[in-house]
């Protein structure tokens, strides 16, 4: 833990510094020491699901995280560094680690998919436009997610994979990796994702989800400034559908009230089909 500082912390998040998966020989002990998960934890995801809805009603749908991605969760048991040389320098072992994560979190969504949930979110930022480019992603990351995006379609949920940094390379990946739903669609300067080419490149194959930059422009911009934004953002997104508006991640402390609730309210205005 550390504590907030609004300098440095806006947008970035903490990361693992000690990896329990340094050597192959880590692995082997990770892997015969892994735990199932209990009953009582598989009980909770259920209570936790039918207390979840038992609130929001038919007010809107429930989505929470499963474990993560399967990448995701790799990088934070295996430094990145070294996770991203082991398709080229032990390939044997890269498939071996990856798919040991994919029958952990197979599993995993399998059971949040027997809930009351409605959908199902994955965790794909590490993955991420600026750290790799799409061949990279199609051969040695592609093939684990598919794994995820397809558990969840089975189960009768809808899949919503969340990638809050640059995307732009890995656009026809994502068309092929079965998900309902990306979100957050990152403008720079987080990001390089600009709503209009995103929706004209995707158009009805999968839902975009995003759009407003709540780093930078949702912390300083004046109220007019954040109504005139959203109202650009739906009048570009809302034709044809496909579209959710929202921020391009969760907010962030020292937004101010009044930003936000203009971004609501100009939403609800603009959002509307007549």
């Amino acid at each position: 833990m550390a504590p907030y500082d609004p300098r440095t912390l806006a947008g970035i998040h903490f990361h693992t510094k000690e990896f329990f998966i340094k050597s192959i020989n880590d692995f082997e002990i990770f892997r015969k020491y892994f735990p199932s998960e209990s009953k009582k934890s598989i009980q909770e995801k259920h209570q936790a699901a039918k207390t979840a809805n038992a609130i929001i009603g038919e007010t809107g749908i429930f989505c929470p995280w499963g474990i993560g991605g399967v990448y995701n969760e790799a990088s934070t048991c295996r430094d990145m560094q070294e996770l991203m040389m082991d398709p080229y320098l032990n390939p044997e072992f890269y498939k071996e680690l990856m798919t040991f994560f994919v029958s952990w979190i197979k599993r995993d969504y399998e059971i949040m998919g027997e809930t009351e949930y409605h959908a199902l979110g994955i965790q794909g930022n590490i993955a991420n436009g600026g750290l790799m480019g799409e061949d990279f992603f199609m051969e040695h990351i592609f093939p684990y997610e598919r794994v995820i995006t397809e558990t969840i379609k089975e189960s009768g949920k809808y899949s919503i994979y969340h990638n809050c940094g640059y995307a732009r390379n890995l656009y026809s990946c994502y068309k092929k990796l079965g998900m309902d739903v990306w979100e957050t669609l990152s403008p720079p300067p987080q990001g390089d994702t600009e709503l209009k080419e995103a929706k004209e490149f995707f158009g009805d194959e999968l839902i975009l989800s995003g759009g407003l930059d709540q780093v930078e422009f949702l912390k300083k911009a004046s109220p007019k400034e954040v109504r005139a934004k959203v109202s650009d953002l739906i009048a570009t997104g809302k034709p044809g559908g496909y579209f959710i508006f929202a921020g391009s991640d969760f907010l962030e402390p020292d937004t101010p009230k009044a930003n936000i609730q203009a971004a609501v309210e100009s939403a609800s205005e603009y959002g509307k089909y007549s």
